[in-house]
């Protein structure tokens, strides 16, 4: 079953593994993963130690050249898994898919809302 969780810090946690993961299945350093966003790389490992958070537009790319759907970076494997199996009632899929962006800009809010308070 999908996760659920306020913690914030739960959700960043899950974001910086995404996409050290994502990274590394197609075989891109902080730097060429930088060079494909044009961002710096010391900011991309800001990103994967929890230090920065990307603004959506930043999600958006991220999302794009590791070529997963941008929901994907916020939560675990085996959640992707149940989602997109057989098993998983197809009206409950269509539900949950609906509401993740809401979810995600919560989040999003919520995670860059303790970033600038740190």
């Amino acid at each position: 079953m999908v996760e659920k969780s306020n913690s914030t810090g739960n959700v960043q946690r899950l974001f910086i593994e995404n996409i050290k993961k994502q990274r590394s299945k197609l075989n891109l350093s902080q730097i060429e993963f930088a060079e494909l966003l044009s961002l710096s790389a010391s900011y991309i490992a800001e990103l994967e130690t929890g230090r920065k958070f990307p603004s959506i537009t930043v999600l958006q790319k991220i999302s794009d050249i590791l070529k997963i759907k941008p929901f994907q970076l916020f939560i675990s494997e085996a959640d992707i898994a149940v989602i997109y199996s057989e098993a998983f009632g197809t009206e409950y899929k269509r539900v949950l898919l609906k509401s993740i962006p809401e979810v995600i800009e919560k989040t999003f809010n919520e995670v860059l809302t303790n970033t600038k308070n740190e």
